[in-house]
């Protein structure tokens, strides 16, 4: 677990760094636009979902024990990963070439909310590396009633 933790904060480093004054100039619009051209806002808005899909993700898989339920982490994940996309789009409306976007911010929310989801329906997989690659170790549901428990 210790390394998803240090994946995790790695992650979320490098988003802070990246809306800092430091990289302001590289990462704005006018500057993107001469590598992505007439993409460039599609594949801007595309890289907040997928970067804080991954943030979930590496939440996903620094809070949940084996054995946990998934869903209770997936909500958790979740709710962190929007909390630090809060925090991140207020960092940047202190950096001066920056702005701060409330649809940032929902745009964030669905690749947070995709990742729950795919890890919610992997849970209906075959046992598969991708299956354990994605929720870990003990990555089936316990189970939900106590007699379900004496069957086992």
């Amino acid at each position: 677990m210790w390394r998803w933790r240090v994946a995790l904060v790695c992650w979320m480093g490098m988003i802070f760094v990246l809306s800092s004054s430091q990289f302001a100039s590289q990462m704005s619009y006018d500057n993107t636009v001469n590598w992505f051209g007439m993409l460039n806002y599609v594949v801007r808005k595309c890289a907040h979902v997928a970067e804080y899909a991954v943030l979930a993700w590496f939440w996903f898989r620094s809070i949940r024990a084996p054995g946990e339920r998934v869903g209770r982490s997936v909500v958790v994940a979740c709710g962190l990963t929007l909390i630090y996309a809060m925090s991140d789009e207020w960092h940047q409306s202190f950096i001066p070439e920056r702005s701060g976007a409330w649809s940032d911010v929902l745009l964030d929310g669905v690749g947070a909310v995709g990742m729950g989801l795919l890890l919610r329906r992997s849970l209906d997989w075959e046992p598969s590396l991708l299956k354990g690659w994605l929720v870990g170790a003990g990555n089936s549901e316990p189970p939900s009633s106590p007699e379900a428990m004496t069957d086992r």
